[in-house]
């Protein structure tokens, strides 16, 4: 039986920068919002509303795709972890080999 993990070894989702959210920005991430923002390191936005709707004002959560988590790890964003997943759009940082 596998033994539950300590709470230091537990994945945490890692806090973004303002020059991860630059870099996430450049690459076009934010597309799909006419608004974004990092908030205590935590990526929200509003949804691009479709045209002839009147914008919308409701921030959600941005989730990262595979790509945007790619193109932060290639520019060196997460150097201080071990290893780490995009799980459900949230980056996590790995202290250890999971």
């Amino acid at each position: 039986m596998k033994q539950p993990l300590e709470p230091s070894t537990m994945p945490q989702p890692i806090k973004l920068t303002v020059e991860d959210f630059l870099k996430l920005k450049a690459s076009g991430a934010f597309g799909y919002y006419s608004k974004a923002e990092l908030l205590e390191g935590e990526l929200w936005g509003v949804i691009r509303a479709p045209d002839g709707v009147d914008q919308w004002d409701h921030m959600v959560p941005i989730l990262l795709r595979p790509i945007d988590h790619e193109l932060l790890e290639s520019a060196g964003s997460f150097l201080e972890y071990k290893n780490t997943k995009l799980i459900h759009g949230i980056i996590f940082g790995l202290e250890s080999d999971l």
